[in-house]
């Protein structure tokens, strides 16, 4: 999920936003914006269409490359 936040941060730099300028537009804090571009945390389906949204993008676009992980089965 690391290459979720490398997208968000990439797309953040490109648009010369500061990571606190990004959560607020997302409605989220700037600390669980940090953990989300650090790779630490997964943002749910409704924190990544805000973000997508604040950055001018979609939610698919920060999508791409990613591969979710494989949930066992019991």
């Amino acid at each position: 999920m690391q290459r979720i936040g490398k997208h968000i941060r990439d797309r953040r730099l490109a648009l010369g936003l500061s990571v606190p300028r990004l959560a607020n537009a997302a409605e989220t804090t700037t600390r669980y914006m940090e953990m989300i571009e650090a790779g630490s945390r997964y943002p749910s389906l409704m924190t990544l269409f805000r973000i997508a949204a604040a950055l001018d993008t979609t939610a698919s676009e920060l999508l791409v490359g990613v591969e979710a992980p494989l949930a066992s089965v019991g």
